[in-house]
């Protein structure tokens, strides 16, 4: 598994610099942040113990300076993290859409398979591992732990409430997150299934109308619908579940620790100030916890896709051996026909060409037609071709026509 995710890291390309700055404003911003709280909590002590009002004006003043400088680096890392997850999913989609266009057909023949699905779809979990997926899971982690130090510094026992409240959020969350990812990829391949029952049918309605099969057709599709269905109402059963569990951890945590914390306060083992920052740090643990499932659980989706998206990277024809040609000195064509639909336009035609020789076809129009024979396409020919001690028959050459390639 590592091995494989190191293999994905790898296709950061030309952005591997760009995701280093975006990690070092992201901690700045995240450092900034964070003290915000506690600068706020001294200003109330200072305050509340009577201090001069210098020091009060001094401390609000580093406070508001702190504050600024949080918003505003806040504000450029938000445009800078979500620009360069942008640009990178379309520099993957690229590299993905290159690797397509370099395969040999050969590739291609007898699979049944959505490439531009996995090209545009697929790549979206990746692409996000790769780019902003190792610094998600650094920088919410460092954010936990600046939070963690600074309530420790204000009352080390207080902080065992949040302390012992993270493990157990991120243990229910990461199983609720694991089924509704589960059951996302089914919703996606239910709906895909849908949508393409719903071209098939479109595609081939004067069929279903001719046999009168309406109705047949109609009923097959409800059965989906209603699969499809099933599938969304489990879903929303698991986010409603998920929306309640947090409602009761973000309603109870911040008054469990307010009434703990007021009687410290009056006992004169906690600040008033401090307590108020406590409070204000609660609201700092939920989205990296919640960050840091979404992490876990976006990996293992990835790391599942993996083999199909590298598979793709790195797929390699590997070529018959054959004779290797450095020069063709004469093609002999025998009994060439040639035919658009129904209409014949060569029939039993028979040449050789030699070296350098030239060999133009006129149309009916008088002028000089640029169709190209290429391999792989469609096989209108009947005849045989010979060239460099091989005979290419029917299944080795087809047709590419100018109307839809050069014009």
């Amino acid at each position: 598994m590592l091995d494989k995710y190191k293999k994905l890291m790898s296709y950061i390309g030309p952005f591997k610099k760009t995701r280093l700055f975006i990690l070092f404003i992201c901690s700045l911003d995240i450092l900034l942040a964070s003290l915000t709280p506690f600068l706020i909590g001294e200003l109330i002590n200072i305050i509340n113990n009577g201090e001069a009002v210098a020091l009060i004006i001094k401390q609000g003043l580093i406070t508001i300076l702190v504050a600024l400088c949080s918003g505003i680096l806040n504000t450029y890392q938000n445009y800078k993290w979500h620009l360069f997850s942008v640009e990178y999913l379309n520099y993957f989609r690229t590299i993905l859409l290159k690797a397509g266009l370099n395969k040999d057909t050969s590739f291609y023949k007898n699979k049944n398979e959505d490439y531009a699905t996995r090209i545009l779809q697929d790549s979206l979990n990746i692409a996000e591992d790769i780019s902003i997926g190792l610094p998600m899971l650094i920088l919410n982690v460092l954010r936990l732990a600046i939070v963690i130090f600074f309530m420790v510094r204000m009352n080390a026992k207080l902080s065992l409430i949040p302390l012992t409240v993270i493990p157990i959020y991120i243990v229910v969350f990461h199983f609720i997150n694991k089924d509704i990812r589960k059951r996302s990829k089914e919703e996606r391949e239910g709906y895909s299934l849908i949508s393409k029952t719903v071209n098939e049918y479109l595609s081939g309605i004067f069929e279903i109308k001719i046999n009168n099969k309406e109705e047949f057709f109609l009923d097959k599709f409800k059965a989906k619908i209603k699969e499809y269905t099933n599938i969304l109402k489990r879903m929303r059963l698991l986010r409603a579940i998920s929306y309640g569990f947090s409602t009761i951890i973000t309603g109870a945590l911040p008054v469990i620790t307010l009434v703990v914390g007021g009687i410290m306060v009056y006992k004169g083992n906690l600040e008033i100030g401090f307590l108020f920052s406590f409070y204000a740090y609660l609201d700092f643990l939920y989205e990296p916890m919640n960050n840091l499932i979404d992490w876990y659980t976006n990996i293992n989706v990835s790391l599942g896709m993996a083999d199909r998206i590298l598979d793709f990277l790195e797929y390699e024809i590997r070529s018959e051996e054959g004779i290797k040609v450095n020069s063709i000195e004469k093609i002999q064509v025998k009994d060439l026909d040639f035919s658009y639909g129904d209409k014949e336009v060569l029939k039993n035609i028979s040449f050789d060409l030699n070296k350098g020789d030239i060999l133009a076809i006129v149309g009916e129009s008088g002028s000089g037609d640029s169709d190209i024979m290429m391999t792989d396409t469609i096989n209108p020919l009947k005849s045989k071709f010979k060239g460099f001690h091989k005979t290419f028959k029917q299944d080795d050459l087809g047709l590419s026509l100018s109307s839809f390639l050069l014009n």
